[in-house]
């Protein structure tokens, strides 16, 4: 079971569903929903317990995904951190995928919406290894 998950997306529906999905499959206990990079960096930065798995959206006002991920790599050090990010976009844009692989820590790319069994797939794959 995963302990702690971080949702990032200033869809505010978006993340309503998603929090209700991943809480009525039983295989999370908590589950943390950040509308912007910003306010998801806070969240990191003052955890006292990392979240082991981290859904993230590209497209956001503000600091966007690639931004995030960019200052996330830069303070926590990479692929190596202990981190597991998805990237959850609806974005068909291949150039969007591309760039997701040029990111160490970025595990795969997955498209909204999240169901059941996209995150059975995602833990599975965590948990493979």
């Amino acid at each position: 079971m995963i302990k702690k998950i971080i949702l990032i997306d200033d869809d505010k529906d978006c993340n309503f569903l998603q929090k209700r999905t991943i809480l009525r499959s039983g295989l999370v206990s908590e589950v943390e929903v950040a509308q912007s990079g910003e306010q998801a960096l806070d969240l990191i930065r003052n955890s006292e317990r990392l979240p082991e798995l981290i859904f993230l959206d590209i497209n956001m006002p503000g600091m966007d995904g690639w931004e995030f991920l960019d200052e996330l790599m830069s303070e926590k050090g990479g692929a190596d951190c202990g981190l597991n990010l998805y990237i959850l976009s609806s974005s068909l844009n291949p150039d969007d995928h591309k760039k997701a692989e040029s990111y160490s820590l970025v595990k795969g790319f997955i498209p909204k919406y999240l169901t059941e069994e996209r995150l059975q797939g995602v833990i599975n794959e965590l948990t493979a290894f």
